[in-house]
């Protein structure tokens, strides 16, 4: 069998330190991020796309093995490194400022969620996240959101007062049903 040595993107290995219970505290904090989806009346179609592109994330950025987990993800400095990497890969790739925006803004209120609620239900009752695997931080600032910015032809500027009496006694004129109110 062979294994893989060295990788460019190094990825997380399943550490024997990881408790058996991280893969469902992991998917635990999802659903409950999904049920406040659901809560607020996002629409099936909604949730379904960014349920697909958080678990295809977290998938792709684990290891062969497992998942990213969410707290590796938030992980102070790492985390931000992390999410600096994938903005620059997306970039790279020549993707649309309007979808690395999509893209960024799902992980950006995923983790804003997990820092408002970082509660995980164990058999002790409530646990923070932070208790169990360490501390978190958002790994996306709003510096690493691309702003949105008008890219559309330029229309010119508005008919002034004048012209605009001109152009309504245009349309009265030829079009008998058009009053001005």
């Amino acid at each position: 069998m062979l294994t893989l040595v060295s990788s460019k993107n190094p990825q997380p290995s399943m550490a024997p330190s990881d408790p058996p219970q991280a893969l469902s505290d992991h998917q635990s904090l999802f659903e409950d991020f999904f049920q406040g989806h659901r809560i607020r009346n996002y629409s099936p179609v909604t949730i379904y796309k960014q349920r697909s592109f958080l678990k295809a994330w977290f998938t792709t950025h684990g290891s062969e093995s497992r998942p990213l987990y969410t707290w590796e993800a938030m992980a102070p400095i790492e985390g931000r490194k992390r999410m600096r990497d994938y903005s620059a890969t997306l970039i790279e790739s020549g993707i649309s400022s309007p979808t690395l925006r999509l893209y960024l803004g799902i992980l950006k209120r995923y983790f804003s969620f997990i820092l408002a609620h970082p509660f995980l239900h164990t058999p002790h009752g409530p646990r923070r996240v932070q208790d169990l695997y360490g501390p978190i931080e958002h790994p996306i600032t709003e510096y690493d959101m691309p702003q949105h910015v008008y890219d559309d032809e330029q229309r010119g500027i508005p008919l002034d007062p004048e012209r605009l009496h001109d152009f309504y006694g245009h349309l009265q004129q030829h079009y008998k049903s058009f009053q001005i109110i």
